[in-house]
């Protein structure tokens, strides 16, 4: 385990919860699906339960897809993880084993073997059961993507072995050290807050810093508390992960952006 002192240290607040999805445009689907979430980006069922295990879902803005975590080389990643997936089946064809965790292929442990998010040998049990949390601490040490996913049934019979293949994985993806990493797809409403007029062209020309007015200017209606006073794009906001998606601009070395694509990695 590693005992170096990091440059930075980045959190994300992540929940794993049972998520039905659409695999296409067709209409299939998986009844049965379990995701990794942002806490922020989920909400209770029932508003008046609150936020408990099987009575989530993800907001209505949030399409459901892999988890991505960015991080840059020489940093910590620290995973604050609630296990929020229903303590019984939802589903009859859904994965039996319910408790779940966050294991990182690859990256270096911190602080102890409690930051693997697994249940192997003699080790002390680091998965969580539902409505339990845990912490999961990774070094950055090299740029590149690695496979995340929840050790707590790899493999087995009678619906044990399915909670990855029904959705439980993402990926953590280690940018060059001090890059930033901003939105690459959003609505023409969120390019609005970010832009500030156009180039003689009309093109148009985006604060990379922006955060969200408290109230839509267009029409005074007070945005959601979600995004009020939120970046737009920066995907991270005080040492804090606020946005997961798949594709993002990535500024390396002398602020040269480029386009980080993750897809490849889940083929």
């Amino acid at each position: 385990m590693l005992t170096a002192q990091c440059t930075s240290t980045t959190q994300a607040d992540v929940v794993a919860l049972d998520q039905v999805y659409f695999w296409n445009r067709l209409g299939a689907l998986e009844p049965q699906g379990m995701v990794f979430a942002l806490l922020r980006d989920i909400v209770p069922i029932n508003p008046t339960i609150g936020i408990a295990p099987g009575n989530v879902q993800l907001r209505s803005d949030k399409r459901p897809r892999p988890l991505v975590l960015r991080v840059n080389a020489g940093s910590c990643l620290q995973i604050n993880f609630r296990n929020l997936l229903n303590s019984a089946k939802p589903d009859k064809d859904a994965p039996s084993t319910r408790t779940a965790s966050i294991h990182a292929t690859g990256m270096q442990l911190v602080g102890s073997i409690a930051s693997d998010g697994s249940n192997v040998g003699a080790n002390t049990s680091s998965l969580v059961s539902p409505g339990g949390t845990a912490t999961y601490t990774f070094f950055a040490e090299h740029e590149g993507g690695y496979l995340m996913y929840s050790a707590a049934a790899t493999t087995g019979g009678e619906g044990n072995g399915g909670s990855i293949s029904a959705g439980l994985f993402g990926a953590i993806m280690v940018e060059p050290a001090g890059a930033e990493y901003y939105r690459s797809q959003v609505t023409a409403d969120d390019l609005f807050y970010a832009t500030t007029g156009t180039t003689t062209d009309g093109h148009p020309i985006i604060n990379y810093a922006a955060v969200y007015p408290a109230t839509d200017p267009r029409t005074g209606l007070a945005l959601p508390a979600i995004k009020a006073g939120h970046p737009v794009l920066k995907m991270i906001e005080s040492g804090k992960i606020i946005y997961s998606d798949l594709n993002a601009i990535i500024t390396g070395l002398k602020s040269k952006a480029v386009v980080s694509n993750v897809e490849r990695i889940f083929e």
